[in-house]
């Protein structure tokens, strides 16, 4: 839907781009914070072993 409203001139196409960049930086955030759980965890248990 939002693509025909950018070819229609209804939705400014920059806005699309922004919308579409902040979706993926929501799950490159969500896979760092992944990542620096597992390693955290990693380094706290060979630590306490």
């Amino acid at each position: 839907m939002l693509t025909i409203l950018t070819q229609i001139g209804a939705f400014p196409a920059r806005q699309l781009a922004l919308m579409w960049l902040a979706g993926y930086r929501v799950w490159f955030a969500a896979g760092a914070g992944l990542l620096a759980g597992v390693i955290s965890t990693l380094i706290l248990s060979s630590i306490a072993a």
